[in-house]
């Protein structure tokens, strides 16, 4: 056993010194021996972690309650409602964050191990351990305190996403793409689900103590103007774009007025991934042709019975084959070997933003921002971010022109939508 142990440490090991020389040297002096052996002891020491706590295990074999974007959308008005609402939220969290910790002792020994997981895992034993101490939510007092921690907590998980994408191009060493794109769905469906619950939450808490509207990206919002969040994703995505490239194609957009009831910081980091690809390609495409004029990047909005087909159109090359079923998988990226700036740092002030792409993870702090170029993780967060919503993404490729990508959204206030479950157990 210990022999197998070994040869698959050595070779993770490698593979975490030809990502970077220092994750891998960092990896193999802090939590492996010198005949390459793990030290899970020594992990736990130093996260301060219990691997195998039976209080994960109880609550995560309890049922995640799904809900509707009614449940989302209900205003709790009186003090009751609002400790019970406070209530509900703060059990699904326990029992939406012990499953997580679970998937994760589910994983091989060797991929639980990668330090941007450890990372992820510590974060959400910590989180765990927080809400176990505040279980007791009788009065009126009790819900503030636990509602300054669900807000806390809403924070402080803005950095889960940029760690899960790094982590995402190491498994793929040690896990089957199927076994990959599982885990990293769930991933990210389950935090979903938790910061909508949280900002409905409170949501409520402040119309009830202040009589104002809470203002976040993570509340459904009844009538975002997609022409403006289109414009502001276009031009954050370039800005990253022109950073490594030098140049960015400009946007021709539909014109037309059309309003959608979404998620903000869903629809603009969509918005966003899919730009930063498009702009990419025209930019690498156009330059091995030698041509000097870019052209632009089209977006036609079209509205549907039960939402809107959003379409986009580059002229970036496109590829021989049809894009649809690689773009599924974490590993898969259209971008070649030396083109890859995975999680590049780019100062706030040396680019214009014009929004805040906290929610949804770009942003590592205030300060800098975080870019996945080349990492093969935009396009399937796009994918798991629609689907959420009962949407879906296709890509169609034209060889040797571009490529179209047909982004299918549900109004979040449509008759139908509204009673359909949106959050199955998983």
């Amino acid at each position: 056993m210990a022999i197998r142990l070994r040869a698959c440490t050595n070779l993770y090991g490698r593979a975490l010194c030809n990502y970077g020389d220092s994750h891998g040297g960092l990896f193999r002096s802090k939590f492996m021996g010198w005949n390459g052996l793990y030290r899970p002891r020594q992990l736990e020491q130093s996260r301060g972690i219990n691997f195998y706590d039976r209080r994960t295990s109880i609550k995560a074999a309890m049922d995640v309650e799904p809900y509707t974007i009614l449940t989302l959308r209900n205003k709790h008005t009186t003090e009751e409602e609002l400790i019970d609402s406070c209530r509900f939220v703060h059990n699904q969290l326990l029992v939406r964050i012990a499953k997580r910790i679970e998937k994760i002792h589910e994983l091989p020994f060797i991929a639980a191990m990668n330090p941007n997981l450890q990372a992820i895992y510590a974060r959400y034993v910590e989180v765990f351990n927080r809400l176990v101490a505040s279980q007791n939510i009788v009065t009126l007092e009790d819900e503030m305190r636990v509602t300054a921690q669900l807000s806390d907590i809403l924070i402080e998980s803005k950095t889960i996403l940029p760690m899960l994408a790094s982590a995402s191009q190491d498994l793929s060493l040690v896990v089957s793409k199927d076994h990959l794109t599982s885990f990293v769905d769930t991933m990210i469906q389950g935090r979903v689900s938790r910061r909508l619950l949280v900002a409905s939450h409170l949501h409520s808490h402040t119309m009830f103590f202040e009589n104002r509207e809470y203002e976040s990206d993570d509340l459904i919002i009844d009538d975002l103007d997609l022409a403006v969040c289109c414009k502001d994703a276009f031009q954050a995505a370039m800005a990253i774009v022109k950073h490594h490239y030098g140049a960015a194609p400009d946007l021709k957009l539909d014109e037309d007025s059309v309003k959608l009831c979404y998620v903000p910081s869903i629809l603009r980091y969509s918005f966003f991934e899919l730009f930063k690809n498009a702009g990419r390609a025209v930019v690498m495409e156009q330059k091995k042709r030698g041509k000097e004029n870019l052209p632009p990047i089209e977006v036609y909005l079209y509205p549907t019975a039960h939402g809107i087909t959003i379409r986009i159109i580059d002229e970036g090359g496109g590829k021989p084959d049809n894009l649809e079923g690689e773009g599924k998988q974490y590993d898969f990226t259209t971008t070649s070997k030396g083109q890859q700036y995975a999680f590049t740092t780019v100062k706030k002030d040396e680019i214009s933003v014009p929004f805040n792409l906290h929610s949804a993870a770009p942003f590592a702090n205030d300060l800098e921002l975080r870019t996945t170029i080349g990492e093969g993780f935009g396009l399937p967060l796009v994918r798991v971010f629609a689907e959420y919503f009962s949407g879906k993404i296709n890509i169609q490729t034209r060889d040797g022109f571009g490529t179209d990508v047909y982004l299918r959204l549900k109004n979040l206030n449509d008759e139908v939508v509204i009673q359909q479950l949106i959050d199955q157990p998983h």
